[in-house]
């Protein structure tokens, strides 16, 4: 089984800002909290407030709480806009006997020069493409597309598990 994590609590905070006030390092406080040393010098470093040049638990919080209500919302889809630049990529990859993977490493490497003029990041994964030419409704484009990727298939395979061996 691999190790369970647990996100900062509040009070786990505040005693981080009470120890730190003291004059604890970080290691020290992680032993007092049984944490790691490395997520206290984080925590710290995030929390850190310049004009008063120490940690602060009220900013570590908010911090905290900023970045849960974004996590997720950058997730790339390419969408059902057809006409979008990111699409036209993929069409145009598609259509070259491209593979999604070479074709999301190529968005990528063009991304930098490309992407921030446009507004909006040009790169997605091979399973977003993947994902999204299986996605479509059925038609003639949609038909084309299977056909362009190297295993035409109707329909996505299911992901088939390992099963563990039980000893007799």
């Amino acid at each position: 089984m691999g190790t369970q994590y647990s996100h900062l609590s509040e009070s786990e905070r505040f005693r981080i800002e009470s120890l730190a006030l003291a004059g604890w390092s970080s290691r020290q406080i992680g032993r007092a909290l049984l944490r790691d040393h490395s997520t206290i010098s984080r925590e710290r470093r995030r929390g850190l407030w310049v004009a008063f040049g120490h940690y602060l638990a009220h900013f570590g919080t908010r911090h905290y709480a900023q970045h849960r209500q974004r996590a997720g919302l950058a997730r790339r889809k390419l969408g059902s806009d057809l006409s979008s630049p990111t699409w036209l990529h993929v069409l145009q990859g598609l259509r070259c006997d491209w593979s999604p993977q070479i074709i999301a490493g190529r968005l990528r490497c063009f991304d930098p020069l490309i992407g921030s003029e446009l507004g909006h990041p040009l790169y997605v994964s091979h399973e977003t493409i993947y994902r999204a030419v299986y996605g479509l409704a059925r038609s003639p484009l949609k038909a084309e597309l299977i056909s362009c990727l190297w295993q035409s298939r109707a329909a996505r395979r299911r992901q088939q598990r390992k099963r563990l061996a039980v000893p007799s």
